[in-house]
């Protein structure tokens, strides 16, 4: 009888990473997969990427519109709250053996917390880092402690988990789901990528990625004026942004990059939901990442590329030697930018190793979730 695993699935940046996880799942007699789609993947504010999962040729079983709005710390408590009180139901009538989740975000809380009071098995991919800057840390943790079992990316990760007083047979380092894309997918040319966006790209380029995250040490508004402040020092570079997330205040941030884009149409361009494979395809092209997007961390690293990571939204994760930190401040970012250019910097590029390891990383996963029986699972309550 085949294993039914139910994946739920609440943004891009979860689905983005294990979309070929999934399809290899897919490709497998042995599984059978769900997936219950909500968040902003249902949100046109948020590029609506549920057609992304559909062009995948994933089916979707459930849909949850939680309307999301990512104003304010209430309306994504409320929506937290919706989630909870709808998706217990569907869980219950896709019956699934385990629920999938991968990482931290708040749409993945409501659906651990959701699975782990139905008493069904939680598989929990991603956890173990540590970002001591965000309100994410504190959500992955709690996610890991009512999970059973544990996919983590790094050594360290382990470590962590395990201190969090899980089963250590039962935390298994597969690698990274991200990195491991990066090999796996056919990415687009750059005259793909030109014609789909109808963009041309620059000599220099620059991917950027700001998080208005909700944390107590985040000032959105003063972190984006100093960011366009810096970027204004270089207008000979084609500046590509990309949507905050759908968290606390993630529209007002939107809202003040797509201002800042008016005026300077001539080497700015914002691309809101640009989806897994066209993401990694960019990549290719530009020169490097700034901002506080764990994508900088993961993924960025194994193209050899620098990422300006800023503020202290991915303190406490283990990073490659391409990242350049830097405090969300006019001054620094020019200097991190700088050095992103300088021939000393970009030599070093070329040594650069990812410690995100992901080469085989699905089948890793696979030929665990082949040995355990879910029925046996029990989680010490």
């Amino acid at each position: 009888m085949k294993k039914k695993l139910c994946f739920i699935t609440g943004s891009r940046a979860d689905y983005g990473p294990i979309r070929y996880f999934l399809n290899q799942l897919k490709k497998n007699n042995n599984f059978k997969v769900q997936i219950i789609v909500t968040g902003s993947h249902l949100s046109n504010k948020f590029g609506s990427s549920v057609k992304e999962i559909i062009k995948d040729g994933f089916k979707i079983n459930k849909k949850i519109n939680i309307n999301l709005s990512g104003k304010s710390a209430s309306d994504i408590a409320k929506a937290t709250g919706r989630l909870i009180q709808f998706l217990p139901l569907k869980i219950k009538k896709l019956n699934p053996d385990a629920i999938i989740l991968f990482g931290d975000r708040y749409e993945t809380f409501a659906a651990a917390y959701s699975a782990f009071i139905l008493r069904k098995p939680i598989v929990h991919i991603c956890g173990g880092d540590i970002t001591v800057g965000s309100l994410d840390n504190t959500m992955r943790h709690s996610i890991t402690k009512m999970s059973n079992l544990h996919f983590v990316t790094n050594k360290a990760s382990r470590k962590v988990v395990i201190r969090l007083g899980e089963n250590p047979k039962s935390v298994f380092n597969t690698g990274s789901l991200g990195t491991e894309a990066i090999s796996k997918i056919k990415l687009l040319t750059k005259e793909d990528l030109e014609k789909k966006y109808k963009i041309n790209l620059s000599s220099k380029n620059l991917l950027i990625t700001y998080h208005a995250d909700g944390s107590l040490k985040n000032s959105y508004t003063k972190d984006l004026s100093n960011i366009f402040s810096a970027l204004e020092k270089f207008p000979k570079i084609l500046k590509i942004f990309t949507a905050s997330n759908a968290d606390e205040n993630g529209e007002k941030a939107n809202f003040l990059i797509k201002n800042f884009i008016k005026k300077r149409k001539n080497n700015s361009i914002f691309l809101p939901s640009m989806g897994n494979v066209n993401y990694l395809s960019i990549l290719k092209y530009v020169d490097a990442v700034i901002g506080n997007s764990s994508s900088g961390i993961y993924e960025v690293p194994s193209f050899r590329k620098p990422t300006v990571n800023l503020g202290n939204r991915q303190e406490g994760r283990l990073m490659a030697k391409s990242v350049i930190h830097s405090k969300i401040n006019k001054k620094f970012i020019i200097q991190a930018i700088n050095k992103v250019y300088s021939k000393k910097f970009r030599k070093k590029l070329k040594k650069i190793k990812n410690p995100y390891s992901g080469k085989n990383a699905s089948n890793n996963m696979i030929k665990i979730l082949l040995k355990y029986d879910f029925s046996k699972f029990k989680k010490n309550i």
